[in-house]
This record gives C-alpha cells, sequence and structure tokens, in this order.
C-alpha cells in the first residue's frame, strides 16, 4: 500500500481502498496524525483507520471468525492480529474478553488491592471489569487488526460480510449508571432503537432529566460529579459513554 504519511491528498486514496474493498467511507474531522485524513471506514461496530502503509481496524472480532481469518494464506500473513509484527495466530496473550455489554474482563488476580480507588475508577469507566476467570466469564474476542495490503483488506471486508448477523443483531439499547453507588451499578433503560442516531438522540432526552432530577449543582453533573451516567449498547453488546 502506498505510504500516506504526510499525504495531503491522502483522502483520495483511502477513499479509493474503502470503495474497491466494499466499505463504507465516513466524514470525521481532521486528525493530528502523521497520516492527515478526514475519512475513515466504518462496517457495523468495526472502525477502519488508515495508517502510513496499513489499515488499523478496530473492533471485537468473535474467536471462532478470527481463527477462519486466520485459517486463509492471506489472512496468515496479510490480517495482523493486533498489529503484531510476527503474524500470531488468534490464541493466547492476544485474545481478550468482554462481557455481554462488551465490557473487557480482566482476572481478579491483577487487580490492585492496594489502590481501591484505582479500581473504582477502572470499573466506573465502564470499559473494564475484574472477574475470577475472563475465559469462563466472556466471550473471547480479537479487538484489533492491522492489515498490510488491500488484498487483505478486501477479504477482511468479505468475512465480516458473510458473518454479518453474529456480528451485528438485534437493537440498539441504553443503559444508566448509578454512579454514587460504584461497582457494577448498570441498570437498563426503557427503549430499543433501529440506528445509532435514534439511540443518540434518546440519549441526549435521558441527560435533560437527569439534570431535571439531579441537577449538576448539588450532584456535579457529568464531569466528575456523581449524576446518573448514561451509555448506548449496541446491537453487538458494545457499551459506550454518551456525554453530548
Amino acid at each position: 500500500m502506498k505510504n500516506l504519511a504526510g499525504a495531503n491528498d491522502c483522502d483520495r486514496y483511502i477513499e479509493q481502498e474503502l470503495r474497491r474493498c466494499g466499505i463504507e467511507a465516513v466524514r470525521v474531522e481532521r486528525t493530528n496524525t502523521k497520516v492527515p485524513y478526514t475519512i475513515m471506514g466504518k462496517f457495523g461496530d468495526f472502525v477502519f483507520i488508515r495508517g502510513w502503509s496499513y489499515w488499523v481496524v478496530k473492533g471485537n472480532m468473535p474467536l471462532a471468525i478470527a481463527q477462519e481469518l486466520y485459517a486463509d494464506e492471506v489472512g496468515k500473513t496479510d490480517v495482523r492480529v493486533v498489529g503484531n509484527c510476527g503474524c500470531p495466530p488468534p490464541e493466547g496473550v492476544w485474545v481478550t474478553y468482554i462481557d455481554e455489554n462488551g465490557v473487557k474482563l480482566f482476572p481478579s488476580s491483577k487487580k490492585p488491592v492496594n489502590d481501591p480507588n484505582l479500581v473504582a475508577a477502572v470499573e466506573r469507566s465502564g470499559e473494564y471489569r475484574f472477574v475470577d476467570d475472563p475465559a469462563t466469564s466472556g466471550q473471547a474476542v480479537i479487538d484489533s487488526y492491522h492489515i498490510d495490503t488491500e488484498v487483505g483488506l478486501r477479504f477482511f471486508a468479505d468475512t465480516l460480510k458473510r458473518h454479518t448477523a453474529a456480528l451485528t443483531t438485534g437493537k440498539w439499547k441504553l443503559q444508566g449508571y448509578d454512579t454514587f453507588e460504584g461497582g457494577d451499578a448498570y441498570y437498563p433503560l426503557d427503549g430499543e432503537y433501529g440506528s445509532e442516531v435514534e439511540a443518540k438522540e434518546a440519549a441526549r432526552a435521558r441527560l435533560v432529566e437527569l439534570e431535571k432530577s439531579q441537577p449538576r449543582a448539588s450532584s456535579g453533573g457529568q464531569h466528575g460529579g456523581i449524576q446518573d451516567q448514561v451509555y448506548i449498547v449496541s446491537p453487538n453488546g458494545k457499551r459506550r459513554r454518551f456525554l453530548s
């Protein structure tokens, strides 16, 4: 692939590569990165970002599909698990475990027991959670890839399309989080939504309701306070916080 580091016309090449591989091109704000792109790719919950001479893919690939990718000659050499240059198979330390909400699971043995505030902050972020055994408590996934060739990018995209039902089923939903209680204090919110746009509108309305029931003057608001938080849950269960 062409090295696009510092290329002011990088978007032209990025859009071409995405189009040829059947991946949706999405406009974004220009980033302060080596590749000054304003276009990225998107397929379901997978995001495609152009690096210097390779593509970075972020998203939770179920282990069975990751193994299918690696079993192919192109997938084994051109589609690198977590970006590792040694092209390792999707196993062992390269596997991440997530719960039904997309939260990454870590063994309790790794919990920093001498810093309970850090533990609380990590779990409150909604991105990580400690459990006794991640392998038996969650789903095994590979959470990122580097792809070195356009052939590899097309192969990756075609594989995603074949497994769409396994990756993006169901509806968008909302969850609340009781910041005052802390820990795993998530709770469901009413409603299911057919698109991310609809879910964001509902999340925005929920923040307005919280400002009335838990005003920032007494709760401290969303940034550092104890006002309840709002999370959007994608069809594949990945949860992320909504702020505005």
